[in-house]
């Protein structure tokens, strides 16, 4: 659903926007204050996630959060992603971003990337993974997996997380 870019949105287009076919089905766990979510259509390096502030706020930037929220994401979230790509994959590092670059696409919508580094090559799904370079911010072209090797990921990492 399309809404008005030129105001904040409804609680109902709100709820469309955070339940939109694009993304709840890939929705990794919630939480209390976050949706952790698979990004599906960036997975070159498997199991890059995005975690939703389930708040809008327009021109949410970070500073923005509360510290329930704040805390939620840096002493739940993140570790507890960290230590599932950790128990399945040659975790190096978790990159975390969150970018205000373009507030006016997602309408101030709150959400931080959260994308997995690794040591070393490994293969899911048949599927070799090389990070060529894990010490820069991007350094692998963008991939969309399959739908069935997306699942696979998405499987794995949704046992591992317990959602």
């Amino acid at each position: 659903m399309q809404h008005d870019l030129s105001r904040l949105p409804t609680e109902d287009e709100l709820d469309d926007i955070l339940n939109s076919p694009l993304y709840a089905p890939w929705t990794l766990k919630e939480y209390e204050f976050w949706s952790l979510r698979l990004n599906k259509e960036k997975q070159e390096l498997p199991g890059r996630s995005v975690a939703w502030l389930k708040r809008h706020c327009d021109r949410m930037t970070l500073s923005d959060l509360t510290e329930a929220e704040l805390h939620e994401l840096t002493y739940t979230i993140i570790p507890e992603f960290t230590q599932a790509m950790r128990a399945w994959t040659p975790l190096l590092v978790v990159n975390v971003e969150w970018l205000g670059n373009e507030v006016h696409r997602h309408r101030g919508h709150g959400h931080m990337h959260l994308t997995p580094r690794f040591s070393e090559a490994f293969t899911v799904s048949g599927r070799e993974f090389i990070d060529l370079s894990p010490n820069t911010r991007k350094s692998n072209p963008k991939l969309t997996l399959p739908e069935d090797e997306l699942r696979v990921v998405f499987e794995k990492m949704r046992i591992l997380l317990g959602g």
